[in-house]
């Protein structure tokens, strides 16, 4: 006995592809962030996130590999774009950020004392809380954040082209399915039709059963 409004199973639908769940990250910060290079996260950066979403390899703050066993289905980097990498400038002598005097209350004298990052991090807020300085954000600091460690953007593109060419290939062959099916259907309903004795009730359409036999390929997105 089946429960009360259950479909027998021939005429159930397949689920709809677009409502499968997906697991992935929505807000992570790389050392790019001001506050997140403060607090200790000194060598990551997109190429790395990348890495981590794909369950590859990659070096914690102290220098082990660490990943995860299940890569992520997406992974949104939300690096603070005002004030980028200045934390890591400020505190890299030499540099042209370590010499403005706006930027010497981000300096730390010990970057794991856990008291001067939280002092770094109050500045912090407070410098968001302001009016934008333009001393932090002019081009000769801006320019260092894309070459003092220059990502490879070919091979971080790399592996996202594949995979939009994989499903591209798959969305060909989906279309290539529905083609067929739908050639099919039309011949079965000519010759049905055709088929049909004199003074019987010509079939309008197939069966449930045979049309969701024959759209398998397709309603099953794969």
């Amino acid at each position: 006995m089946r429960k009360a409004g259950a479909l027998p199973t021939e005429e159930r639908v397949e689920k709809n592809p677009d409502r499968n769940a997906y697991f992935g990250e929505e807000h992570i910060h790389t050392s790019w962030s001001l506050d997140a290079w403060a607090f200790g996260n000194r060598i990551t950066g997109s190429d790395d996130a990348l890495k981590y979403a794909q369950g590859q390899n990659i070096k914690h703050t102290l220098r082990y590999d660490i990943h995860i066993e299940t890569p992520m289905d997406f992974m949104g980097v939300s690096d603070h774009s005002r004030y980028v990498r200045v934390t890591k400038q400020a505190n890299a002598p030499g540099t042209y950020v370590s010499n403005l005097p706006e930027a010497q209350p981000l300096i730390m004298k010990n970057p794991n004392d856990p008291a001067e990052q939280q002092r770094v991090f109050l500045c912090l807020l407070s410098l968001t809380a302001k009016p934008p300085i333009k001393s932090l954000m002019s081009p000769q600091v801006a320019v260092p954040v894309w070459t003092d460690k220059p990502e490879n953007p070919e091979k971080m593109l790399k592996p996202v082209i594949l995979d939009m060419e994989n499903q591209f290939m798959q969305v060909k062959t989906q279309v290539a399915f529905a083609r067929a099916d739908l050639h099919l259907l039309q011949r079965r309903s000519r010759t049905t039709s055709t088929s049909t004795p004199t003074g019987c009730a010509k079939p309008s359409s197939l069966s449930i059963r045979e049309t969701t036999h024959l759209l398998g390929p397709l309603s099953s997105g794969r």
